[in-house]
């Protein structure tokens, strides 16, 4: 509307114009380690390195590969490396080097996928003042039933357990004060909006994605037949985590019922998990294995 012949703008009238700042990018992940084929933390700061190398610095724990990484765009600090011993040192030492790129920069905001407590975050919005914007927000491990804790033979789905009723509150401050979040889909909106009081308008859904360059669509035919799975007209699939809190086990019952029909639907469960072997112990149980 401004560019209409028929406007004027006085300069009194005129906002000035707020300088460009930059983003900080903080994670906890090692990202020299790759964690998979397709989307993940490394080929994420790879791609934000690459194509967004002015705007955004990246902040992540010191690799234990660093030949994996690419050059420039990253600040390294004290890596925890899976120890609790070692955490409080990382979170102190991300801590320091995001106040030092604050003095040295204007930061506009910390971007940051919530690791194993909320401390850092919390630390850098109450302490630092800065917003902080929540990546891909999924918090359901954390605040899952107390049922399907107890279900879980996972050690690592019990800790998680503890640590979002040890963190529960600080957790709610840091997201009720969040501008903006994502997730990955309107029914996870819905449950971090009515768990933790997040205005629903800033909660953005943007869906899980892959890698096309690795994730292509091949010869159907041929894939089954290596895989053994020609005798199945149908296939369900699910991949993923294999734990209770992802209800695989409800999967399983409900593939019994079809399972009684003809056998021409087939289930594959590709994944990884604590509890792995107890859903096959109950594949066998059902009778689908």
């Amino acid at each position: 509307p401004l560019n209409h012949p028929g406007t004027t703008l006085s300069t009194k009238d005129a906002a000035p114009r707020r300088p460009r700042g930059k983003f900080i990018y903080l994670t906890e992940a090692d990202i020299s380690v790759d964690n998979g084929r397709g989307i993940n933390e490394r080929e994420f700061v790879q791609a934000m390195v690459r194509n967004h190398g002015d705007e955004v610095i990246c902040v992540v724990p010191r690799p234990s590969r660093p030949e994996a990484l690419p050059e420039g765009g990253l600040e390294c600090v004290f890596p925890p490396r899976g120890r609790p011993s070692r955490y409080p040192a990382h979170v102190a030492a991300a801590f320091r080097r995001v106040a030092e790129l604050q003095r040295r920069h204007r930061i506009d905001a910390v971007a940051c996928r919530l690791g194993a407590s909320p401390i850092l975050p919390y630390a850098i919005r109450r302490v630092l003042g800065l917003p902080v914007l929540p990546k891909t927000l999924a918090l359901y491990a954390l605040f899952g039933t107390d049922e399907e804790m107890r279900a879980s033979r996972s050690r690592l789905a019990r800790s998680a357990g503890l640590v979002g009723r040890a963190f529960g509150p600080v957790y709610r401050s840091l997201l009720q004060d969040v501008p903006m979040a994502d997730t990955v889909s309107e029914a996870y909106a819905e449950w971090l909006h009515h768990t933790f009081a997040i205005p629903r308008e800033r909660l953005l859904v943007i869906p899980n994605g892959a890698n096309t360059e690795v994730f292509t669509p091949g010869d159907p035919a041929a894939a089954r037949k290596e895989l053994g799975l020609e005798r199945f007209e149908r296939i369900i699939g699910y991949v993923g985590s294999l734990t209770m809190i992802r209800h695989v086990d409800r999967l399983l019952r409900s593939f019994r019922d079809l399972a009684d029909g003809p056998a021409t639907t087939g289930l594959v469960l590709v994944g990884e998990g604590g509890d792995r072997g107890a859903l096959e112990e109950l594949a066998v149980e059902l009778g689908v294995r």
